[in-house]
């Protein structure tokens, strides 16, 4: 299976005023990724990769990195600085002074802006993902766009990708919220993460989610052969190519368990299932069927 396009974009005005266009490649949905709190576009992408996506997910995907244009504030945290190198990128900050959320407001008006300028000079995009804060902007813009608010002159994003997200507390985006975004969405987030009710709130908010838990916390996991074949199926029926195409149905033949194969070969079918269809069909997954993240 071949791996996954990656492209990484800053957000300097230097880099973005000198970029090359973007080769387009036929076939492969293309995503913008957006990293988690002080992190960056290289350590996302190296968490894909930990995770075994990048190979996963190659053949449907090209992944497209960008860094928040804030530069870190602060401390990094401990299980970023233990194992990736700088530099190190944010999308806002948010304090607390008593029960009141203060947030960085040019920060995140910066990033909003940094992406609104990706999403104009280097889309079009099919879809967005987001590990954590990154899943904040990620839920953000389509959240944004389904509610009509934002983003109006771009192609409609087809659907978002969210590890271990959360909702925007941000008082700008609350109106986007005030209906189900009807964007359709798959929701990734640990058993043991601190913020899994946050991430089921989030999840809550989509009309159309897929939720897939696995027994870490508040990481990216490496998914079993069931669990990828999901993700597969969620990320096909996208596709500028024919749905069902690929090493799916092979997946499926991989599976040793009755049962999940039996789960697998239902979802790779014609015509593509709906979200809901999908939603109802993963219900029947056992946490057993999860393999505990290589990170």
């Amino acid at each position: 299976r071949s791996r996954a396009v990656v492209t990484m974009l800053s957000t300097s005005p230097l880099s973005a005023s000198t970029a090359k266009p973007l080769a387009m490649h036929p076939g492969k949905l293309r995503v913008l990724c957006c990293h988690s709190f002080r992190t960056s576009a290289a350590i996302f992408a190296s968490q894909l990769k930990r995770a075994q996506l990048d190979v996963g997910l190659g053949d449907l995907v090209e992944f497209v990195f960008m860094d928040a244009p804030n530069v870190a504030s602060g401390h990094i945290p401990k299980d970023v600085a233990s194992f990736f190198t700088g530099p190190y990128h944010e999308w806002m900050t948010v304090t607390m002074e008593g029960d009141k959320l203060v947030f960085d407001e040019v920060g995140l008006e910066r990033s909003m802006a940094a992406i609104t300028h990706m999403l104009h000079t280097e889309g079009p995009f099919d879809g967005v993902m987001g590990f954590s804060q990154g899943s904040v902007m990620a839920s953000s813009i389509v959240a944004l766009q389904s509610a009509g608010i934002a983003f109006q002159d771009l192609p409609r994003l087809k659907f978002a990708v969210l590890f271990a997200g959360f909702k925007s507390r941000y008082p700008q985006h609350a109106s986007a919220w005030q209906q189900k975004v009807t964007v359709p969405s798959l929701h990734i987030f640990g058993d043991r993460d601190e913020l899994k009710p946050e991430c089921k709130v989030l999840a809550d908010a989509f009309a159309d989610a897929i939720i897939l838990q696995h027994q870490r916390g508040h990481s990216i996991p490496a998914f079993s052969d069931l669990q990828l074949a999901v993700a597969r199926t969620f990320l096909s029926s996208f596709s500028h190519t024919a749905y069902g195409a690929g090493p799916l149905h092979a997946q499926a033949q991989m599976t040793r368990q009755p049962t999940s194969a039996a789960c697998i070969a239902a979802v790779d079918m014609h015509p593509r299932p709906s979200t809901q269809v999908l939603r109802t069909r993963m219900l029947a997954l056992s946490q057993e069927d999860w393999q505990h993240s290589r990170l």
